[in-house]
């Protein structure tokens, strides 16, 4: 983890290759902030992740959130106020999320009309929130599921795309499909956006950990396995195996300037990723790490896999 661009915070801490944000434990909290440093600014992006909990108490407690917004806290601080009342950005529950974008809630326990389950919400500035707020309201998913309670891994994706339309994926089910977000999402800067995890634990616990992280900013960048001859914005990108790929990468926005990121072997096993950084002018410094893979046999098929250091966040 890059300590310039992520943060950790109370509980939180790196076990065994897993960010543990609480263990299953009573009274802990811990969270996770991290900073776009690269000054993307883009309508479209998806995040990956494992969502893992851990057996506690036999009544699990509380929950954990991602946010992703420009107000968005490593750890809010919760203040005494009802359930489902409007509050400051940052003055939620851990489990409710912080700031004024995106909020995703695995809330655990059931606090009078916040009914514990799964929540997906855009400014929604609520502690607490009730399941029954519509989109207008800022609740654009609401499910009644604590499958992931208590010692469960649970794969979630959420996509964005270039017209603010937010789809979301639960253990590979898709439970949304582009719901659209308000104007103001289209319209923000994002250039300064932070992603954020939280989660809490009060007089009921149990471990709330996250792992295979993976953030991207889509049809940023695009690639070249035929040293520019054509170009795409997909990846893995499949090429013939065993083979040598020259490999190239710009922006989308920047299509006259490209970085040769040097040759990588497609073959099997799979070759070592071979980490590059480009320049200020192309690639705005980010680091990219090509991997060339294939099957065994003359003539099969391999890929090349691209991950962007500062726009890609990976720990898997």
């Amino acid at each position: 983890m890059n300590p310039a661009q992520a943060e950790l915070c109370n509980n939180a801490i790196i076990i065994n290759g897993q960010l543990q944000l609480t263990g299953a434990i009573n009274q802990q909290k811990g969270g996770l902030l991290i900073s776009n440093n690269t000054g993307v600014a883009t309508n479209d992006f998806q995040i990956d992740f494992d969502m893992i909990t851990t057996a506690g108490s036999n009544t699990p407690a509380d929950g954990f959130s991602y946010s992703y917004g420009p107000d968005v806290v490593c750890m809010p601080n919760s203040i005494t106020v009802g359930d489902n009342v409007l509050v400051a950005a940052g003055a939620a529950n851990p489990e409710n999320g912080s700031g004024s974008g995106i909020r995703l809630s695995f809330d655990a326990y059931t606090n009078g009309v916040n009914v514990n389950g799964i929540y997906l919400m855009y400014n929604c500035l609520r502690k607490n929130p009730a399941s029954t707020l519509t989109p207008s309201e800022g609740l654009y998913f609401y499910e009644d599921n604590t499958s992931w309670t208590g010692g469960a891994n649970t794969h979630v994706t959420i996509k964005i795309n270039d017209l603010g339309q937010m789809s979301m994926w639960l253990a590979g089910t898709q439970v949304l499909n582009n719901a659209q977000l308000p104007s103001s999402y289209l319209t923000a800067n994002k250039a300064n956006w932070k992603h954020a995890f939280a989660a809490r634990t009060g007089n009921l616990n149990q471990g709330h950990l996250i792992d295979n992280l993976d953030i991207h900013y889509n049809n940023f960048y695009e690639y070249s396995v035929d040293n520019g001859a054509t170009w795409s914005t997909n990846s893995p990108i499949s090429v013939s195996s065993p083979s040598s790929v020259q490999n190239l990468a710009r922006y989308i926005s920047l299509p006259s300037c490209s970085v040769n990121m040097g040759t990588s072997s497609v073959a099997y096993p799979v070759a070592a990723p071979v980490g590059v950084t480009g320049g200020s002018t192309c690639l705005n410094g980010s680091t990219l790490n090509v991997s060339g893979n294939g099957l065994a046999g003359t003539g099969a098929t391999g890929s090349v896999t691209y991950s962007l250091g500062t726009n890609i966040i990976s720990n898997g």
